[in-house]
């Protein structure tokens, strides 16, 4: 049995189109799916915790998705684990847990802002609730959020016209 997938991708392939000759219509003759797994990598606790939710995959290789941090283990041998998940085909989302995210924070940040896929989304584990000042990916949203404000002041519209526009977007969310 699988663990949770995220998400099929069904594509047809132009090639295994076929027509039938006794009427018009074309028919698929397969469907190409690939799936993508959630990848975690945290504390035994939290592990733990995301695993009897569901998450857990191990390939035909035997290996798992999911890796088991703790305090012990070296920045290098993090690095590791992070590049072996992070150029996993199979890994669409990797939750990495905030503090072994910090001592590969720069790692973390060049593949957020160089690939599109897996996406990282960093966790708050159980050594401390999650705090919204040191969030990293929120940064960066906001960073480019900015970015873009200037981007349409620059273009024409004033300054109450984006903000405005802004303002809009995030009540719709529910955020005031």
């Amino acid at each position: 049995m699988h663990g949770t997938v995220l998400y099929d991708i069904k594509e047809e392939e132009p090639s295994e189109l076929r027509s039938d000759k006794n009427s018009e219509k074309e028919s698929v003759s397969s469907v190409v799916s690939t799936t993508y797994l959630i990848g975690i990598i945290a504390d035994e606790d939290t592990c733990v915790g995301y695993l009897l939710g569901g998450i857990g995959e191990i390939d035909l290789e035997e290996t798992p998705n999911f890796f088991l941090y703790n305090q012990k283990q070296t920045n290098f041998e993090l690095e590791e684990v992070f590049h072996r998940f992070v150029n996993r085909p199979d890994i669409g989302i990797l939750l990495i847990q905030r503090e072994a995210a910090d001592l590969i924070h720069r790692l973390v940040y060049n593949h957020q802002v160089r690939k599109m896929l897996p996406v990282v989304l960093e966790i708050p584990g159980k050594n401390g609730p999650y705090d919204i000042c040191i969030d990293h990916l929120l940064k960066m949203v906001v960073c480019h959020e900015k970015e873009s404000e200037e981007k349409i002041e620059r273009k024409g519209s004033g300054p109450h016209q984006a903000g405005s526009q802004m303002h809009i977007r995030r009540t719709s969310e529910g955020h005031e």
